[in-house]
């Protein structure tokens, strides 16, 4: 079956099931209640990281971060995960082979929704003193197709200012 296909049936599926509950409640027969939800789990966290990359200027770049990650999880009735959300903001050093430091920092938020499949990047995941910035939105579908919106000088590989301040 196609992916297409698979989610037309999952469609009809849900309007039939939507169809019989709607109709029972008009005629008044008992309906369940579904199982309330689990109360959601919260984890934070502290984290450093510092790693050396050539890839980006050509030249050894050091790049450090410190910050926090908070995660929620949440379950529905039966105790099955649903969907994450994860919220992390740090503080970011970035150091060229001259010695030359550029401050900057990071705040994203990313939320995972399993049983659509779906996973959204929002917020400033990387923002270097205005010479580095990815900002704006990341959504990825079912499918794998990724929607990118905002500013994403990473991604779209203009890294010059960036490099030039380091060098």
């Amino acid at each position: 079956m196609s992916a297409e296909e698979d989610v037309m049936t999952r469609t009809k599926g849900i309007a039939l099931v939507s169809g019989v509950v709607g109709a029972a409640a008009v005629v008044g027969i008992g309906v369940a209640r579904p199982a309330m939800a689990a109360a959601p789990t919260i984890t934070s966290y502290p984290f450093t990281e510092s790693q050396t990359d050539t890839s980006l200027c050509g030249v050894p770049i050091v790049l450090t971060f410190a910050g926090t990650v908070t995660e929620h999880d949440f379950f529905d009735g039966l105790g099955n995960l649903v969907r994450v959300e994860v919220h992390s903001a740090d503080v970011a050093t970035a150091s060229g082979p001259s010695g030359t430091m550029v401050s900057g920092h990071e705040v994203v938020d990313i939320r995972v929704d399993i049983d659509h499949q779906t996973e959204k990047h929002t917020g400033v995941p990387i923002h270097f003193g205005g010479l580095l910035i990815e900002a704006g939105r990341i959504l990825i579908d079912a499918s794998g197709g990724v929607t990118v919106s905002g500013r994403h000088q990473l991604l779209e590989g203009d890294v010059a200012r960036f490099c030039s301040a380091l060098a």
